[in-house]
Formats: C-alpha cells, structure tokens, sequence
C-alpha cells in the first residue's frame, strides 16, 4: 500500500502543474459581481466595472464622444441606467447565470426623432433669421446655422428623455476563476449599456 500510494503521488506531482489550478467549490456570490459591475457603471467607475468582467478589459465606455451633442446625449444615457436583478441565481459547477432588468435611454429612438427636431429648428431660424446670415453664395445653410439647428433639437429632445427610457431584459452568464466569479460579455448586454446603438 505505502508503494501504491507513494506512486500516487509521483503521478499527481508530475502531472498537477500541467491543470493549473483546480478549483472544487467556488466561493462568493455570483451576483455580489453583477451588483458591483452596475454599481460601478452607474457611479463611472469604469476600472472597478471592468475588473468584474471575464473577457474585456475595456467597453469604451470611459471614452466620451466629440462634440457638444454628442457629450450631451452619451451624459444622458450615463443618467439614464438603472437596474434590477430578478430570478434566482443560477449555479452549476463554475457557471451560473443571472437575469437583469437594465433601463437605460433608448439612443436610436432619440436619434430617430432628431431629424424631424433639427428641421423644425431650422424652419424657426429661417424664420428670425436675415438670408445673409442663412445660406452660403451656393444657397445651402451655413454651417453655423445648421450646428445651431441641431444642438437646438438635441437640447429639446433631452429635457424631457424620460420619453426615451427603455428597460432591457439581460440574461447574464459568469464564470469562476481563481480571482472570484466574473460576468462574461454577450452581444445584448453590450447594447444595451450603448443604448442600442452598438449592434
């Protein structure tokens, strides 16, 4: 027997450092992951949101847009989030899942209302406006009356963007590693945190 197990052990000591680490009973809460990595998007703690990821070091969300409107509307969508976890955690061995409710704005339904904002901006700066301080020698808008235009209906749409809100269903799916369980990215989770307008 003391040769049998001795032999055992030869085998588990050549072999072991080949499997890395092997992890039996995972510890923590999967969804202690998932309330930090919203918590952390809400407050803009993007390097403590990240670090609870699997598979991105970065989503770009700390990156903010050139632009007045556009920083106007990505401050917007950052307002925006809420959320909520419903359902039990699921866990089965060192996967588990978690189901999200995330509001957040509706990006690509304000955009789609900016058009029609922009022009009838542009029907009132027409209308107050001399043609010389209008249009360019080719009779097109200037620029600066164009810009005027759009950061008009930007400004309108955003001071009622609850109208814009959304609330997205998200099934989340997290893995445990040796640091803790971490959220593994999918392509709707990563809409929704861009307000739709990433996929």
């Amino acid at each position: 027997l003391a040769l049998i197990f001795s032999g055992m052990a030869l085998i588990l000591a050549v072999v072991a450092p080949s499997l890395g680490t092997v992890v039996t009973a995972p510890a923590g809460n999967p969804q202690e992951t998932v309330t930090e990595f919203f918590d952390s998007v809400i407050a803009g703690d993007y390097q403590s949101a990240y670090a609870c990821l699997s598979d991105y070091t970065s989503l770009g969300l700390e990156n903010t847009p050139e632009g007045e409107a556009g920083q106007q509307i990505y401050q917007a969508l950052r307002q925006s989030y809420s959320y909520k976890l419903y359902g039990d955690c699921v866990k089965n061995g060192l996967s588990a899942s978690q189901q999200v409710l995330l509001t957040h704005l509706d990006v690509t339904a304000l955009e789609a209302d900016l058009k029609g904002a922009t022009e009838a901006a542009l029907n009132q700066l027409v209308q107050s406006l001399p043609r010389d301080q209008l249009y360019d020698e080719n009779n097109n808008y200037l620029p600066s009356v164009t810009d005027s235009a759009y950061s008009s209906a930007v400004a309108s749409l955003l001071s009622h963007v609850e109208d814009y809100y959304t609330t997205t269903g998200l099934e989340l799916e997290l893995s445990y590693s040796t640091g803790g369980w971490r959220i593994v990215t999918n392509t709707p989770m990563l809409n929704a945190l861009c307000g739709g307008a990433a996929y």
